[in-house]
């Protein structure tokens, strides 16, 4: 009777969430302030800032040249500006737009992505919490039952097999759960990468509750970045055509001289005899090349991606139809049946150790289902781009 409570408390223990902790929106947050990848997606955005207000339709600033004689009354002054009479600027600007354009999709991407790793870490350092659980109270039942058995070995009521076997059990228990902790410690360091604290920090929720209630599908941030990545280097092989015509500098100038003032307009071109921009040309027509082919190959991953993760999640939602919706009250109700029929001897103490180990592997292998089942939701919302792996406050401000 006192094992059977001991069990129904540990049911209890398991399954029960902590009413506070660190939660999995909680830890995406965290993520959003310290993933490399996704500041370094949003330090991107601000240097395709920059670079579109340096792309304006003059590209070079005005030149100012000043003449001066020190031995004659003679001075001369001329202002230009170079242009480009064959719309280069427009060209270089509109590459600089579809710059920024494929640098916000990708922060967008990055975000989702970072949140989809987030909650992926969590709900493995969740799981892994919850076999920690499982297995100190399979060896706390483990050692009860040894120093159960050796009392009885004592008094006379069972053998010394009974005993040594009990001993072998705790053992098996005891690696169980000191290989459960390695799994956590290591949970718990991949979880830091996302959040500070996270070795000491309570976890809030249940697995499953990693993966959000699904908001739809969204435009594929990455599909759409890469089509801007192709306008961009579209634009700028234009503008490479365009700079095959040097720029005009056009101005004007004055010159003072004995006396006499000299003013008109100028204008400055080179001729474009022995160089029309080859080099640049065969740069920008490489870049688009490799634009395109990235762009096909983006827009494959994306479709395979869309498709795999459906089809994986259908399959486990399929697999998991059927299964029982509280493994550990049947692992519990299980337990209690093995030691009723132990104490009645209905079962010798080695079946009964081998079932007790059964269920508790069982009720194990519920807890790699749920994580299972989780990541595969956190993958297909991925996959469909779905702003609910965002926590709730950003989900309306996620470009």
């Amino acid at each position: 009777m006192l094992l059977t409570l001991l069990w129904v408390g540990l049911v209890s223990l398991v399954g029960a969430a902590p009413a506070q902790g660190l939660s999995a929106d909680e830890v995406v947050q965290s993520a959003l302030n310290n993933d490399p990848d996704y500041l370094a997606a949003e330090a991107a955005v601000q240097e395709a800032e920059g670079l579109l207000r340096a792309a304006t339709a003059l590209q070079n600033n005005p030149t100012v040249y000043v003449e001066m004689s020190v031995t004659d009354p003679r001075f001369g002054l001329q202002v230009q500006q170079p242009i480009s009479v064959t719309g280069e600027g427009f060209a270089r600007r509109a590459a600089a737009e579809a710059q920024l354009r494929a640098a916000e999709a990708e922060r967008a991407r990055a975000a989702l992505q970072c949140a989809a790793d987030a909650r992926s870490a969590w709900a493995v350092a969740a799981a892994a919490e919850s076999r920690v659980s499982l297995t100190a109270q399979a060896l706390n039942q483990a050692r009860a039952r040894r120093e159960l058995t050796e009392a009885r070995v004592q008094a006379g009521d069972a053998s010394e097999l009974s005993a040594r076997l009990m001993r072998l059990a705790e053992v098996e228990a005891a690696a169980a759960h000191m290989q459960a902790q390695n799994e956590a410690t290591a949970a718990r360091v991949g979880l830091a990468q996302f959040v500070a604290g996270a070795t000491t920090a309570a976890l809030a929720g249940e697995v499953r509750s990693a993966a959000p209630t699904s908001a739809g599908p969204g435009e594929r941030a990455d599909l759409r970045a890469a089509e801007d990545r192709v306008a961009a280097a579209e634009a700028t092989l234009s503008a490479e055509r365009a700079a095959m015509v040097p720029m005009l500098s056009v101005g004007a100038f004055v010159e003072h001289e004995a006396g006499t003032t000299f003013a008109g307009p100028s204008l400055q071109m080179n001729v474009p005899f022995w160089k029309l921009n080859p080099d640049g040309r065969a740069s920008a027509k490489r870049a688009l090349v490799v634009a395109e082919a990235e762009a096909r190959a983006v827009g494959r991953v994306a479709e395979a991606e869309q498709s795999a993760t459906e089809r994986a999640l259908s399959a486990a939602t399929d697999t998991r139809e059927g299964l029982v919706s509280d493994p550990g009250a049947e692992a519990s109700a299980a337990i209690a049946a093995i030691d009723d029929a132990a104490a009645r001897g209905e079962l010798d103490v080695a079946t009964a150790t081998l079932l007790r180990q059964q269920v508790l592997d069982a009720w194990g292998a519920s807890i790699t289902l749920e994580l299972a089942y989780t990541q595969a939701e956190i993958a297909a919302l991925l996959a469909a781009s779905d702003v609910a792996l965002l926590p709730a406050e950003l989900r309306e401000v996620s470009p």
